[in-house]
This record gives structure tokens, sequence and C-alpha cells, in this order.
């Protein structure tokens, strides 16, 4: 698990009071300030895909996809196999109430060349139980990072 993420865990962590999850209003932008340009915060106020929206995108995440996704579904951006795999993910981080690590390989739509990447949700919580927000990080990695990464 890349540094980035794990911080964002270790923050997120240090939120959860008495078995309850954060809420939103307990993540405080200015402490994760160096995270920022690779974060993300998705609405998700019911288990309905078609109601999970993108409040924040990174701009690093912006750059690398050539769009900036804020205020849009997030079915909208996923298409194929990867779009029952991501929503998958987004159930278990909302049902289940802990984080989801994905570590994969993608295709840069802008380079046309494959990257590797790490992925984190997190979910939030305004009334500590019923997830309403997830947030998350991802880490771009060179193709074939990863493996040397996992493997050490």
């Amino acid at each position: 698990m890349g540094p980035n993420i794990r911080t964002l865990v270790e923050y997120w962590h240090a939120r959860c009071q008495g078995g309850l999850l954060p809420a939103r209003s307990a993540i405080n932008p200015r402490d994760l300030k160096p995270l920022l340009p690779t974060m993300f915060l998705v609405d998700c106020p019911t288990r309905d895909d078609r109601d999970w929206v993108y409040r924040l995108i990174g701009t690093e995440i912006v750059n690398r996809e050539g769009y900036d996704k804020t205020g849009r579904s997030v079915r909208e951006y996923f298409t194929g196999a990867a779009w029952p795999m991501l929503r998958a993910e987004y159930l278990m981080c909302m049902d289940e109430h802990r984080p989801v690590y994905r570590a994969d390989t993608a295709l840069d739509r802008l380079a046309r060349d494959s990257f590797d990447f790490e992925r984190i949700f997190l979910p939030l919580a305004g009334d500590g139980r019923t997830v309403d927000k997830v947030i998350g990080i991802v880490e771009y990695l060179p193709c074939g990072t990863m493996d040397r990464r996992l493997s050490a």
C-alpha cells in the first residue's frame, strides 16, 4: 500500500470514534493538503448507483483523465467490465462500513498507455452508521511498479 493511501487510512481511523464512522465534517482538507490532488469524494445518499455523484475530484485525477467529473454521476464514467466491479466495491464499502482497497493496471486514455494504480474507498457517515459519502485516494504508478511493490 502506497504512502499516501496509508496516510489517509490512518487519518480516517483516527476519526472513527466509539465504533462509529466519521462524518464528512470530521475531515479537514487543510490536514490533507499534500494528498488533495489525488483524492475524491463521492456522495452516496442511497444504494442506488444512479444517485452516486462526484462531489470533489483532485486536480491530478482531472489532469490524468482529461476531464473534471465534479457534480457528475459516477456511473457515467465507467463502462464495460469496469462498472460492475467498481459498483461492487462501492457497495462493499457502504454495506460493510470498511475501507476497500484495490491495486490494478488500467489504460491511460490520454497517453494510450497502461499504468498501475492503487486506490482506497473509505466510508463516511453523517450519523456515524449510515454511509452517505465515500472518500478516497488513488496513487498512480508506472506500469510494472505495482508488481515490485507487492512482492517486496
